[in-house]
């Protein structure tokens, strides 16, 4: 009978729990419906940027908002009518492209520009790259620098790119500035521009293959932990380790182990990190001793390996600690923060 009771009372309290979700999710609904109805209100007294903001909501869809795109392209254009910047340069790129609506080049440039001058940054990238360009607009490399600074300086990644892609060849009578072009691809990355950190690695391989391997490391310290380029960070790992820094074996460890700048590749960071603790790095030495500590037998696949064929290898952690020590290091945060510096590790914990 108890058991008959326990299970009553267990499904009751799915019942129950089930129920207080129905109603937490209904409760949400009724808000967002609320919201929903007071943007359609501010829409139809003629706010521009009501009718903007709910026609982004329309053409990508939202919990129990569901798409409507031809809704969405009339308020798109009601907006941009009312002179609201953004609309301008959305609604306007869409003319200018053809893009589910009569292709207007005309009135879709017209619309970009004056986005563009009513300090719209999108408006700003989209002008200046169109300038550029020259496709079915006269190109006007002056003016396309001018209107992508505009958008780079109120911080758009993507105009950051295209600028320094100016930078990095040169747009008669713009003329080629490595230096800036580099900054501008380590900007854009940074901002999360993914394309940039190899555009970035495309300008400097050459000069950075230059490179001795401490400067090689340091520089690749720091596009590695500022989040600007990781990409770039691993060629120049590679390039150091190549030459024989154990330090930079150590960070090869780091990025394979974060997945960062590479896939992340258990067994190449184990490799990695014993390259760099053979060598006598001690903060390698400490992170495999930690490895071993939890995992005995993870250097076993390496030894068998072309890696240390032929050579004698300690598979202890206690032994490995105890080099790791008496090359000064004890703790894990001295192990990292020796590897990728202080501000390098404090950006690698979050």
């Amino acid at each position: 009978m108890r058991r008959t009771s326990f299970i009553f009372i267990f499904v009751a309290a799915l019942a129950l729990t089930a129920s207080a979700e129905a109603t937490t999710v209904e409760k949400k609904d009724s808000a967002l419906y609320a919201s929903l109805h007071r943007l359609e209100a501010r829409a139809d007294s003629g706010d521009a940027k009501a009718r903007f903001d709910l026609a982004n909501l329309l053409e990508r869809g939202y919990g129990p908002v569901r798409t409507d795109s031809a809704r969405a392209l009339q308020l798109y254009a009601l907006a941009a009518e009312s002179g609201y910047p953004p609309a301008m340069n959305y609604y306007g790129f869409r003319l200018f492209n053809g893009d589910g609506v009569a292709r207007d080049r005309d009135k879709g440039y017209s619309l970009i520009e004056n986005a563009a001058m009513k300090g719209d940054p999108k408006g700003a990238a989209n002008l200046g790259w169109l300038l550029a360009a020259g496709e079915e607009v006269v190109p006007d490399p002056e003016k396309a620098v001018y209107w992508l600074e505009k958008a780079s300086d109120a911080g758009l990644p993507v105009a950051m790119d295209q600028l320094g892609s100016i930078y990095a060849r040169g747009l008669p009578p713009v003329e080629p500035d490595t230096l800036r072009a580099a900054s501008l691809f380590a900007r854009a990355a940074e901002g999360g521009f993914r394309q940039a950190d190899r555009h970035l690695l495309g300008l400097m391989e050459k000069k950075w293959s230059l490179l001795p391997p401490d400067s090689a490391v340091s520089l690749g310290v720091r596009l590695f932990t500022s989040g600007k380029a990781p990409v770039s960070a691993i060629t120049l790992f590679r390039q150091a380790a190549a030459e024989g820094s154990p330090r930079a074996w150590a960070l090869l460890g780091e990025a394979y182990a974060l997945g960062r700048g590479v896939g992340y590749d258990n067994r190449a960071s184990l490799e990695a990190f014993y390259r760099a603790a053979s060598a006598g790095y001690a903060p390698a030495q400490y992170i495999l001793a930690e490895l071993l500590d939890i995992f005995p037998d993870a250097l076993t696949d390496i030894l068998d390996s072309p890696l240390d064929r032929g050579q004698h290898a300690d598979v202890n952690a206690a032994s490995w600690y105890e080099k790791a020590a008496s090359g000064g290091i004890t703790d894990a945060r001295e192990a990292l923060e020796a590897i990728v510096g202080p501000a390098g590790a404090a950006f690698l914990r979050h």
